[in-house]
């Protein structure tokens, strides 16, 4: 009987492990605050990306 290897999976970056709090809304609808909270919003959006990003090239590299 063969015995079955144990996966080696390369080590996790600190980065893809953060969690990255979602901005709160916006409290009113002036446009400063609306544009104060977009600017909050997408750069939040890219972190998330950048961090799925990661994820799949981690496991990519795992999966080899």
């Amino acid at each position: 009987m063969k015995p079955i290897e144990k996966a080696v999976l390369p080590p996790v970056s600190a980065e893809l492990l953060a969690d990255y709090p979602k901005p709160a809304p916006p409290k009113s609808g002036e446009a400063a605050v609306i544009l104060e909270h977009a600017a909050d919003y997408g750069a939040w959006c890219l972190k998330r990306d950048s961090q799925v990003n990661g994820w799949q090239q981690w496991y990519q590299t795992g999966a080899q």
